[in-house]
């Protein structure tokens, strides 16, 4: 073998093993996966709730249909935190879930989707919220009623109404 084609072939071999390190290190410093907090959302510790709703809000608009999808979950926790994490995120797909979220037997969960449609200004909302202001929870009445109060018409000066925020 020339040197030549040993220099290429130490080389070679060179760059494969930095390669295997950087995919090593990649592998173990890699993040656990969206679905593995969507299941931490349920927890009764709060610190890991915090982490895993902190991860993802992080995640953003990305994680919006797995939020979705968890609104729908046999635990009520679940749904409560996918609502508040939809209404950080205030993504419009989430709209018709946070409606039918008003609706649901636990109160807390109906009090938070109720919040978050006020934070995603879901004007399309509004006769869902008005069978909110009803509510045999008083706190969810009286989210109702917050929200539909910020989603009333603003006057402007030359007597134009606004309906956005």
């Amino acid at each position: 073998m020339t040197p030549k084609k040993r220099m290429e072939a130490s080389f070679y071999k060179c760059s494969q093993l930095i390669l295997s390190i950087f995919m090593l290190f990649l592998f173990a410093c890699s993040e656990p996966s969206a679905e593995t907090y969507l299941h931490q959302l349920g927890s009764r510790d709060s610190k890991e709730l915090r982490e895993a709703a902190f991860k993802l809000f992080c995640l953003g608009n990305a994680v919006v249909p797995l939020l979705i999808d968890e609104g729908h979950s046999e635990d009520w926790r679940v749904r409560f935190m996918a609502a508040q994490l939809l209404g950080i995120i205030k993504d419009k797909r989430a709209i018709p879930l946070l409606i039918n979220l008003t609706e649901d037997k636990v109160d807390q969960v109906a009090e938070q989707a109720v919040w978050a449609l006020g934070e995603l200004y879901a004007l399309e909302a509004r006769p869902n919220l008005l069978k909110c202001t009803d509510h045999k929870s008083n706190k969810v009445a009286q989210q109702a009623m917050r929200v539909l109060g910020e989603m009333r018409p603003k006057i402007l000066p030359m007597g134009m109404i606004s309906f956005t925020h």
